[in-house]
């Protein structure tokens, strides 16, 4: 997806509100893999591992331990994500990465797997999509005349042309 398919598919009444939507994260993101305890250590490192598995044996979460020892658990899965996020709030190491890697939130520009734009960017596309919508409203009007007025028309297509070359 590009840019301007971003800025075609919302409906943005300025440059800015579409840069400021298209720059957001609001689209989540949910990693249904299953880690293990290998996978655990990967991401958050062997010794913080090892202090979560203790801390889940400590704190009656025994099962979460189990199923990292076995085939693995889905750190976006609700119930996980619960226990990560608490843990998170009393300052256990790794759980905030860990809670993140199983849901999290990305702007549309990075979900549509393009480069982070500027707001020059997205004033040129914008720009050029107000453009093209203008342009289709008078390639309409052509084919579907509201007014028998043709020196008007023939004055706007005109006016369409010069602005679609500048």
């Amino acid at each position: 997806m590009s840019l301007q398919s971003l800025i075609a598919n919302g409906n943005y009444q300025s440059t800015q509100a579409a840069f400021d939507a298209i720059t957001t994260p609001s689209i989540e993101v949910r990693d249904d893999q299953k880690y293990t305890w290998a996978g655990v250590a990967d991401l958050i490192s062997p010794e913080a591992a090892e202090g979560l598995r203790i801390k889940f044996d400590t704190s009656g979460f025994g099962w979460v331990s189990l199923q990292l020892g076995g085939l693995g658990i889905q750190l976006s899965d609700a119930r996980v994500q619960l226990v990560l996020l608490a843990f998170a709030q009393a300052n256990v190491a790794g759980c905030a990465t860990l809670a993140a890697k199983g849901i999290s939130l990305v702007a549309p520009w990075q979900s549509a797997g393009i480069a982070e734009p500027t707001l020059e960017q997205v004033q040129t596309a914008f720009d050029a999509f107000v453009l093209a919508q203008e342009w289709a409203s008078l390639q309409n009007e052509v084919i579907n005349p509201a007014s028998n007025n043709r020196f008007a028309l023939i004055a706007a297509l005109r006016q369409a042309a010069n602005a679609l070359e500048a």
